[in-house]
């Protein structure tokens, strides 16, 4: 299935994982208010550099993984999120996930926000 998407396994993983963070109600009871794509796009891509930087163990470290993968910015976060809805591994949320992710921030860009 990764295959499909054109990035690792570990890359979709941790996009997933990135975009339901995002995306899901902090309070499981409560009912989720659906946010516009473009805040839900910051907050993926928000979420995907921070739990890179701590799984890899530094921004150095995930800005260069994450390269490694093909991920330069928003764009293919983009991408991958409509690979991920399109296999049916998370809920389409819209018309096409990936326009919200155009170009709201390259890798360097994204990891000055965490500074």
């Amino acid at each position: 299935m990764w295959q499909k998407v054109g990035y690792p396994a570990d890359a979709l993983i941790m996009v997933c994982h990135a975009w339901m963070q995002a995306t899901q109600p902090l309070d499981a009871a409560a009912d989720p208010v659906p946010a516009s794509p473009s805040i839900a796009a910051g907050a993926a891509c928000i979420a995907l550099r921070d739990e890179a930087t701590l799984r890899c163990g530094g921004a150095r470290e995930a800005k260069a993984t994450l390269r490694g993968w093909g991920i330069h910015g928003s764009d293919e976060i983009g991408q991958i999120v409509r690979g991920l809805m399109d296999a049916g591994l998370i809920q389409r949320t819209g018309p096409d996930p990936a326009e919200a992710f155009k170009g709201l921030f390259n890798l360097d860009g994204l990891f000055l926000l965490g500074e």
